[in-house]
């Protein structure tokens, strides 16, 4: 089993289900659900660690947004700040419009262009200050124990593989939602998906003319562990 592939139907389960939450719903309706990145940022796959940040539009940022920097990182250990003095974070985030259902959520992620562009940096200090900024859940408890998401190739090739596809020339995020896994429960239900995007900026998908098994989608990070 492969530690961070997951294929179209278990991404549109989990981006679906980030909006049947309806705190997440008001996220992703308002703020945002996702960015696309320069393939570039994601060059030295075996570092990738996303910060979840809310709250720039006082700074001229996003709502809600991934800030991405390289680093070392140990699951004994998890981070609660950067250690990097700059970052990089998507000048293209966007919102979701449609319908909360499966069917619409499958034909949007299937069809979602959204032209490539240059990313910016961030410095340390300000993504700390957009830290630890997520609502709670209707029971009043806090989607996310970690502030961070970290995808790392120290377990086998997915990162490589990944970024090496087919036609790939971005990268685009996803925030998902999944209580399924137990781990996720007692650390991060808000997850990250990684799908890759062609040079129009549309996202890399199965279709009639591209079989399922060469599309690589990502999205077990840590933390916690993935599930081997």
């Amino acid at each position: 089993m492969s530690a961070f592939r997951v294929d179209f139907n278990e991404v549109n389960r989990m981006v679906l289900g980030f909006l049947t939450q309806q705190p997440l719903f008001d996220l992703a309706t308002t703020e945002s659900i996702g960015g696309t990145l320069a393939l570039g940022t994601f060059i030295d796959p075996a570092k990738n660690k996303a910060w979840f940040c809310r709250g720039g539009q006082p700074l001229g940022l996003p709502a809600f947004f991934l800030a991405f920097e390289w680093g070392d990182y140990s699951p004994s250990h998890v981070p609660a700040a950067p250690q990097q003095s700059t970052l990089v974070r998507s000048t293209a985030t966007f919102t979701y419009s449609g319908e909360p259902t499966a069917a619409a959520v499958r034909q949007w992620l299937s069809t979602q262009t959204i032209a490539l562009t240059e990313d910016a940096s961030i410095d340390k200090k300000t993504v700390e200050g957009l830290l630890n900024k997520l609502p709670n859940d209707p029971a009043g408890k806090p989607y996310n124990k970690y502030a961070c998401s970290y995808f790392e190739s120290k377990l086998d090739n997915d990162l490589h593989a990944f970024i090496n596809q087919n036609d790939i020339q971005g990268v685009r995020y996803y925030f998902g939602y999944d209580d399924s896994n137990p781990h996720y429960v007692t650390t991060n239900r808000i997850r990250v998906i990684l799908v890759a995007v062609d040079r129009q900026g549309a996202n890399i998908v199965p279709s009639s003319t591209r079989p399922a098994d060469s599309v690589w989608m990502l999205q077990r990070s840590w933390p916690p562990p993935p599930v081997q």
